[in-house]
């Protein structure tokens, strides 16, 4: 018979710790700055305001469209009678909406979207699509890849490569999010011949936005990587211009294009603005964007 080992160990005592994320640094902040939040809670269904009352509405063919309580709480149903959206009242101020698929069991969520600030909305593979809070927020794409980020003008200036353009998102064929501005979220429901819409927005209002931590949605490599883009841009448009004008008396002649200098002077000021303390990423993107080519 074979013999059998026993092998004996001890896990470490010593447990790492967690560091903090940029959301509990962010809470941190909030909860200790005289910060203003208003909630722009509505909703409206069939053309009309809904008020705070028992409300009930169905499709042509009798089930069930819309059900609403006098606490505020929604529910929104798919034609095929599985809960498309809830709306309840959060535990802050305000109220938390969630997005569902259509099936009839454990249904993956499409979207969480908080009218105190916090949204998230999701690939069909679970990625996240949206993501915003009271500061700002990002979109990428299903890979999970950033695709582009902003600074709502409410809380910190915008940044070059970061000012809000409006989000529309289609989560499926009857459930849409549109964010125009920081208080004009909303999720739209149509549905045969049936809509609704839910404002999540949010007002806020900060003293001091100077002591917020700014949203470092760019890293260091992230600016190298635009630096390259601007040089690589550069080496294009001369390598166009040898092949036009084969005479070397023109390339002593040649000017960068106004489009590349202004990249590099947005780019040069994002560097400084971008909350990496380091004077190092700037020294090496401007090395980078005045490179000469022989």
């Amino acid at each position: 018979s074979k013999h059998l080992k026993t092998i004996s160990y001890q896990l470490s005592m010593d447990i790492p710790k967690k560091e903090p994320t940029d959301d509990r640094l962010l809470d941190f902040h909030l909860e200790n700055s005289n910060i203003s939040i208003v909630c722009c809670d509505s909703r409206v269904a069939c053309g009309k305001v809904m008020r705070n009352e028992l409300l009930e509405k169905h499709y042509k063919h009798g089930s069930k469209f819309l059900t609403s309580f006098p606490d505020g709480t929604t529910q929104i149903f798919y034609p095929s009678g599985n809960l498309a959206i809830i709306r309840v009242p959060n535990k802050i101020n305000g109220f938390t909406c969630i997005v569902q698929e259509d099936v009839p069991t454990n249904p993956s969520i499409l979207a969480v979207l908080d009218s105190s600030g916090r949204s998230s909305c999701y690939h069909p593979n679970g990625n996240v699509w949206v993501y915003i809070n009271i500061l700002g927020g990002q979109y990428s794409d299903q890979a999970g890849n950033r695709v582009r980020a902003w600074n709502w003008s409410s809380s910190i200036a915008s940044l070059p490569f970061v000012s809000f353009k409006p989000v529309f998102l289609a989560l499926n064929h009857y459930v849409g999010v549109r964010i125009l501005e920081q208080d004009k979220i909303s999720i739209t429901f149509l549905a045969m011949g049936q809509q609704a819409r839910i404002s999540v927005g949010t007002k806020v209002k900060l003293p001091h936005p100077e002591e917020i931590p700014t949203l470092r949605h760019l890293s260091g490599e992230d600016l190298l990587l635009l630096a390259t883009v601007v040089k690589i841009r550069r080496l294009f448009h001369k390598l166009e211009i040898c092949v036009n004008f084969p005479s070397s008396q023109v390339w002593e002649k040649l000017k960068q294009p106004s489009y590349l200098s202004s990249l590099s002077l947005k780019l040069i000021a994002l560097c400084h603005n971008s909350g990496i303390k380091s004077d190092i990423i700037t020294t090496i993107v401007r090395e980078i964007i005045n490179e000469k080519f022989n």
